[in-house]
Order: C-alpha cells, then sequence, then structure tokens
C-alpha cells in the first residue's frame, strides 16, 4: 500500500525535477516546441497545467509523454508511477483529473437507460478499465427500464473460471433487487476478441442467471480504445453457421 508520507520510500520529491507553481515562465509557442516532441496531446497536457500555475508546463508535459505515450496511458497510471516523473502534487492533480473526468462519464451514463455499445457507456469504460495494465472484472447492474442500480467489480486479474465469482455475481443482482446486468472487462493486450475462457464463462453466467429470472445482456470487452462485445461475437458466429 502506497503511503502519503514519503520517509520509507527510495525516492524523494527533492531528487526529481522540480515542477513548482511560482514564477513560471510563458508557455512556448508551438514554433519554439516543434523540435521537442510537440503535438496535440502535449499541447493540450501543457496547457492544462499552466492553468494549474505549474513553472514550466510544456516541460512538464512532456516529461509525462514521455513516460507514458498516450494520454490514456497517462491517464490511467498508478499514483506511484506518476510520482516518479512529476513528483507527489502533481501526481495527485493527474490522478484527481481522472476521476473527474469518469464522474463527468459515469454522469452521462446514468442519465438514461443503459446500452450495452451506447457511445455514453463505451466511453466511461473505455475511461475506467480500457487503458489497465492487467484484467479487470466489472458488473454493472439495471432494473426493468435498463436504469443502472451500481458498478461492481468483481475481480483483477485472470478471473475466467473463477466459480465464486459467478456466486458474487448472481447474488450481488439478487440484493439489490437488478433485472440483469452487463459484464465488462478489459484486454491490456488491446485486441478485444473474446477467448475460448471468456465465452465459457458467459455462457454459464448465462444459464445460471436465467434460473433466476436474471437476463445477462451482454459481456463487453473493452481494450485501448476499440470494443468486442460477446453477443455480437455469437451473432457473427450463427450467421456463419458455426458452434460456439
Amino acid at each position: 500500500m502506497i503511503k502519503n508520507d514519503d520517509s520509507d520510500l527510495s525516492l524523494r520529491d527533492s531528487d526529481r525535477p522540480a515542477f513548482n507553481f511560482k514564477n513560471r515562465p510563458e508557455l512556448p509557442s508551438l514554433r519554439q516546441a516543434e523540435a521537442v516532441e510537440w503535438n496535440s496531446s502535449a499541447k493540450a497536457l501543457a496547457e492544462f497545467f499552466d492553468a494549474l500555475g505549474v513553472a514550466d508546463p510544456a516541460t512538464t508535459a512532456r516529461s509525462l509523454l514521455r513516460e507514458f505515450p498516450t494520454l490514456s496511458d497517462l491517464l490511467s497510471a498508478s499514483w506511484w508511477r506518476l510520482r516518479r516523473v512529476v513528483g507527489k502534487r502533481l501526481a495527485r492533480t493527474v490522478m484527481a483529473s481522472h476521476e473527474l473526468m469518469k464522474a463527468m462519464l459515469e454522469e452521462q451514463v446514468i442519465e438514461g437507460p443503459v446500452v450495452p455499445r451506447s457511445d455514453a457507456l463505451i466511453d466511461f469504460l473505455q475511461a475506467e478499465v480500457g487503458f489497465l495494465k492487467h484484467e479487470r472484472l466489472l458488473a454493472l447492474y439495471v432494473d426493468s427500464k435498463c436504469r443502472l442500480m451500481r458498478i461492481e467489480r468483481i475481480a483483477e486479474g485472470s478471473f475466467t473460471g473463477a466459480v465464486p465469482n459467478q456466486r458474487a455475481i448472481i447474488g450481488c443482482a439478487l440484493a439489490i433487487g437488478a433485472a440483469g446486468f452487463i459484464l465488462v472487462h478489459n484486454h491490456p493486450s488491446g485486441i478485444p476478441v473474446p477467448s475460448i475462457a471468456d465465452l465459457s464463462l458467459t455462457q454459464r453466467l448465462k444459464h445460471v442467471a436465467a434460473e433466476f429470472d436474471l437476463n445477462l445482456l451482454d459481456h463487453l470487452i473493452v481494450a485501448r480504445g476499440r470494443l468486442g462485445t460477446i453477443e455480437e461475437h455469437w451473432r457473427e458466429a450463427r450467421f456463419r453457421g458455426e458452434v460456439t
């Protein structure tokens, strides 16, 4: 567990570049920055840090994007990894910004019926798990009108085939009076194609859920900005005359 106290850490903020909030220079022009890895992501990040009053926003932005190739990688990074690059104050700022963005996207999902492949839901899920370095399984519980009731984190890492997880998924649905649920997990590989284990787990859960009058609406796979769905996979397989 990461502590806020730096006394037990081998790397201290004093060992890193000072990204202070005083006597900051003006943000460099695009012409000045073009030769130093300047692109739209770096510019947006630099403007964000400039608004916060960071002393050298362009350097800070470039330092982060050298460590984290995309803004999505940056926003899904751990506090410890961020802290090693920019110190704990800006690390907390970046993480708080990500949480604020996820809260905004979740609001959009809550406002209307949950549609498995809607833009609002996909944007939220990509922000939530799409760029994680490990797998995470979520269950999104909905009522009879498909309104979101709860988002539950079910498992981390390798979860397929774990019988206790099936019990937890069904048990939570019954406890809150849900009418159905959507499963979601991510593929760190960036390939949103269901594995045999994904298909097997989904098939078993679909049958178990039906016994309790619950509807497994879909199982979504998010993968670094890409999306796959098991229901779509099965539809395509049936169209081709394949058995899954």
